[in-house]
């Protein structure tokens, strides 16, 4: 599952930083963490389901900057991926 622009829109914005920050967009209930540049870089979203019980899915948000603090790379990958990324 990918993310959508109105759950990308929320997480374009800056946040307090260091904080764990909940909200809601359309049928999920959004949790992120923010670092210490106020970019939010863990995400968990989690839906009901017909039952009643509550699904989720963890994304990690990898940016990378160059020299002068430009974003070049933005990546959001599924919490289960990116263990493969970790040297």
């Amino acid at each position: 599952m990918g993310l959508k622009e109105p759950i990308l829109k929320i997480l374009r914005k800056k946040y307090d930083c260091m904080s764990l920050i909940a909200c809601s967009c359309n049928q999920y209930e959004l949790s992120f963490k923010t670092d210490e540049s106020s970019d939010p870089i863990q995400v968990f979203l989690e839906r009901k389901t017909s039952k009643g019980n509550v699904k989720g899915q963890g994304y990690i948000r990898c940016m990378i900057h160059d020299a002068s603090g430009r974003l070049n790379k933005d990546y959001r990958l599924p919490r289960n991926e990116f263990n493969r990324f970790i040297i």
